[in-house]
């Protein structure tokens, strides 16, 4: 898919395609031929096609022949305007590797000697109050013992 077109310009060609298809062919074209059509992959094609069967402009039918494009109103290809698509693969890569950069620090400050957690060193004061004098621990009683007690 190219990253120059809108969403509206996509749009547009997909309707372009399924016309072209339609006077060829005398048949409705399948998401498969509407791809091949314009050159995009057939991933962005059914995200395309998904996104104006939501706003009414295209039917998607399924057969015994297969998925199949019908145009259903073409106007309301006209909200598309203005719409960008989604942030490109580049934008989405670059957000990941901020995210990823930004837990890599994390861990690396987790595991540098000057790292302080209150929670865990309260639970080591704890543990060692214990440790050092057995009687603070709380026994729990083993619910078996109940069952094979003697009467």
């Amino acid at each position: 898919m190219s990253d120059k077109l809108t969403l509206y310009e996509q749009g547009r060609l997909i309707e372009a395609a399924v016309l072209l298809h339609l006077h060829r062919e005398k048949t409705p074209p399948s998401p498969e031929q509407v791809a091949e059509l314009i050159g995009f992959s057939l991933e962005a094609v059914h995200h395309l096609l998904h996104k104006m069967a939501e706003l009414g402009a295209v039917r998607l039918l399924s057969g015994a022949f297969g998925d199949r494009v019908l145009l259903d109103d073409h106007r309301r290809i006209e909200e598309l305007e203005g719409k960008d698509a989604k942030p490109g693969i580049d934008e989405e890569v670059a957000a990941f590797q901020a995210a990823q950069a930004q837990k890599n620090e994390e861990t690396a400050k987790r595991f540098s000697k000057d790292f302080f957690d209150p929670k865990k060193e309260s639970m080591k004061a704890d543990l060692a109050a214990k440790l050092a004098d057995p009687s603070k621990l709380k026994k729990s009683d083993n619910p078996l013992d109940a069952m094979f007690k003697k009467k």
